[in-house]
């Protein structure tokens, strides 16, 4: 994934069920990298992490949903609002709490 000019590359992933989720993956920078990268609940941020070079920002969160709630994994130019070789790679498990 990789931001647009002055915009964010978004991945959405909607809740099916009630409960507690484990979320845990990292974006990672691909060499030229200068961006930033967020996990939102909802459109409110649970984790933010600058990344650059070939950084990793590897996240682990327990997240309460409702079915239809969303949790969006977004990359962005970074400061400089330069997309410029701001390609971003992405993985992520979902996985429900028992």
């Amino acid at each position: 994934m990789g931001p647009g000019p002055s915009s964010y590359s978004v991945v959405r992933w909607t809740a099916p069920s009630r409960g507690r989720w484990d979320v845990v993956g990292q974006f990672f920078g691909t060499g030229a990298t200068t961006g930033d990268v967020h996990v939102l609940h909802n459109g409110a941020e649970v984790f933010k992490s600058a990344l650059n070079g070939s950084e990793v920002a590897p996240f682990s969160l327990a997240i309460n949903v409702s079915p239809g709630d969303t949790v969006d994994f977004a990359a962005g130019p970074g400061a400089d609002g330069n997309n410029d070789g701001d390609s971003t790679g992405f993985n992520v498990t979902i996985t429900p709490e028992f």
